[in-house]
């Protein structure tokens, strides 16, 4: 959402000085535009209550505009009691990820016998 307000405020500057330069002959110096851009971006980051996920390129973009960073919340921990099969009876257990939907994904399993001894396992 930053980069974008970004993107809109770099064509509203632009669009401004043009305008400035046109009909009132006023010529803005680019390092006035530049705080301008800054400002403005600056105060759509901090307006918005959506947290950070992104890469370090985007983080060190939005360290450049000042703009606080919120992390996103800690995932809640929740505890699993497994329970071991029945006498020669094996038991599969499996999980899957995915981030982004529909984007990368992967799973994994784990075949275990009444001992909690591993079998087999994929992933």
């Amino acid at each position: 959402m930053v980069l974008k307000a970004c993107m809109i405020n770099i064509i509203n500057t632009i669009w401004l000085n043009r305008n400035n330069r046109r009909f009132q002959e006023k010529q803005l110096h680019w390092k006035s535009s530049i705080n301008l851009i800054n400002v403005h971006t600056f105060i759509a980051g901090n307006n918005t209550n959506k947290p950070y996920r992104g890469d370090m390129q985007k983080f060190s973009f939005l360290k450049a505009c000042k703009v606080n960073i919120k992390p996103p919340r800690a995932p809640t921990i929740k505890e699993v009691i497994w329970f071991p099969p029945l006498t020669s009876w094996i038991k599969a257990n499996k999980d899957g990820a995915s981030t982004e939907n529909p984007s990368k994904a992967s799973a994994g399993g784990i075949f275990r016998n009444s001992d909690s001894i591993c079998m087999r396992y994929f992933f």
